[in-house]
């Protein structure tokens, strides 16, 4: 069992979250949308994706956009 499972989520996901803004070229007023997508890959990832491991699951958030 990974006992940092919920900081490596979280990291992923602020990772992810800065990928979006860059991609989307976001300034502040658009915040709520590029938290939207963000929100929308986390929870797709922990519904939809066939991961083993929380590792598969990191990398596949890391990887994500």
């Amino acid at each position: 069992m990974d006992e940092h499972a919920f900081e490596n989520l979280y990291c992923a996901t602020f990772e992810l979250l800065d990928r979006q803004w860059l991609l989307q070229k976001a300034t502040y007023m658009e915040f709520s949308g590029v938290m939207a997508a963000t929100r929308k890959v986390v929870e797709e990832a922990l519904t939809d994706f066939n991961c083993k491991s929380a590792e598969e699951l990191y990398d596949h958030l890391r990887t994500a956009c």
